[in-house]
């Protein structure tokens, strides 16, 4: 069962600077289309799997974790996958809206 994580949580995964990987490599060493059916279920989002496009994978600066971020059709929100570094398993998942974060709508 996937987590789903609080702001706070999500944040504490964070370790400036975040550096920006390949998407569509690391997209390929993990099977997040696997979990992404039960993100979407635990986020309660209504949206078809075949919307899901990862668009950036971050990894923070100790490499204990990594975020890949989903664009599901929403302008600036994305469904983000939280994967920890070295074991690669899903530590949870958490919707981020930058429009609510920074005051982009």
């Amino acid at each position: 069962m996937i987590t789903v994580l609080t702001r706070n949580q999500f944040l504490a995964t964070f370790v400036l600077p975040m550096r920006s990987l390949d998407a569509g490599e690391f997209v390929a060493t993990l099977p997040i289309g696997e979990c992404a059916g039960e993100c979407l279920r635990a986020l309660r989002l209504q949206v078809e799997r075949e919307r899901l496009e990862p668009q950036y994978v971050y990894e923070n600066r100790d490499r204990s974790f990594i975020h890949v971020l989903i664009y599901f059709g929403e302008p600036n929100v994305y469904m983000a996958i939280v994967v920890a570094g070295g074991s690669k398993l899903i530590h949870g998942c958490f919707l981020l809206d930058l429009n609510k974060e920074y005051g982009l709508e």
